[in-house]
C-alpha cells in the first residue's frame, strides 16, 4: 500500500487541477488570459463557481510557498526571489503616494531623472 501524497504534493495537485478547469473555461469561452499588460482586464469576471476555483489555486499556492520556505525562510525570507510581503508593498506606496503612475504614459518612457522631478522624489529611490 503506498503511502499518501505529502502536503507540498496535494497543493501541487490542487493548483493544477484548478487551474487546468480555469484555463478550460477561458479557452471555451474566448475569454482573455490573466496577464499584466495595460489592456487586459483587471478582473476576470469569473463565475462564482470558477472565482472559487482560482481562490483555492491562490491559497494553495501560498501555502505551497510557505510550506517549501520553512520557518525560517517564511519569517526572514532569505532568498532574494521570495520577499515578504512588506518589501513587496515598499514599492506600490511609493508608487501611490508620490502618484508615480500618473507621471508615465501607457505606451510612453521616462527616465529615472525626469520621473524623479515629476514626483518629487529622490532618483535613488525610483532605482
Amino acid at each position: 500500500m503506498s503511502a499518501p501524497p505529502s502536503r507540498i504534493a496535494q497543493f501541487a495537485s490542487i493548483i493544477a487541477l484548478c487551474t487546468r478547469q480555469i484555463d478550460d473555461y477561458l479557452a471555451q469561452n474566448a475569454l482573455p488570459y490573466p496577464a499584466l499588460q495595460p489592456d487586459t482586464p483587471v478582473d476576470l469576471g469569473l463565475q462564482p463557481d470558477l472565482e472559487n476555483l482560482r481562490v483555492a489555486v491562490l491559497e494553495a499556492t501560498q501555502e505551497l510557498l510557505d510550506l517549501l520556505q520553512g520557518p525560517r525562510d517564511l519569517l526572514f525570507k532569505r532568498h532574494a526571489r521570495y520577499h515578504n510581503l512588506h518589501n513587496q508593498l515598499v514599492g506600490l506606496k511609493l508608487i501611490s503616494r508620490f502618484g508615480i503612475a500618473n507621471q508615465v504614459l501607457v505606451d510612453g518612457e521616462i527616465t529615472y531623472g525626469d520621473l524623479a522631478s515629476k514626483a518629487g522624489v529622490n532618483e535613488a529611490a525610483l532605482g
